[in-house]
């Protein structure tokens, strides 16, 4: 089994945690007892790198991520993570548009595979917001979080 790191960062809205082995992300949370709750605080490379890249987001220095995630679930929940993938930075789309994005009918469904997204921010479950202008669910319903980083990307509909 490979060996798991754990580096938490400071961010304005709060704490966030990035779970890696030295080849993969497997994790950035805002809640640090939600997985891997038994692993010290270790910090390495690929942590540090994320890290790294999430400070300069958040100095608003950086509107896009290169780092290598494990994407783990479903077909339909990797093909979800992908599409927000897409979502340009400062820009938001409803779940309904992102059905489409996906060629698939229920926007429900949508919802509950970015309810489940294990890499915030990097994947910007953020962007996607209800069609009428409500945000919907964010990491646990941290609505303050989702309007903080919307806010941060100068979204035009907050």
């Amino acid at each position: 089994m490979k060996k798991i790191f754990k580096t938490m960062m400071a961010t304005p809205i709060g704490n966030l945690y990035i779970f890696n082995d030295e080849d993969y992300l497997y994790k950035i949370s805002w809640n640090e007892f939600e997985t891997y709750a038994d692993i010290p605080l270790l910090k390495n490379d690929l942590g540090e790198q994320a890290k790294s890249q999430l400070l300069e987001y958040f100095a608003k220095k950086r509107f896009e991520f290169d780092l290598p995630l494990h994407l783990t679930g479903s077909e339909f929940r990797i093909k979800s993570m992908k599409a927000m993938q897409e979502i340009p930075y400062g820009e938001t789309i409803s779940y309904k548009e992102q059905a489409k994005l996906m060629a698939v009918k229920f926007s429900q469904a949508i919802g509950t595979a970015n309810k489940n997204n294990k890499f915030s921010i990097v994947i910007p479950c953020h962007r996607v917001i209800k069609s009428n202008g409500e945000f919907g669910g964010y990491n646990g319903s941290e609505f303050d979080k989702k309007e903080y980083l919307l806010k941060l990307e100068n979204s035009s509909l907050v």
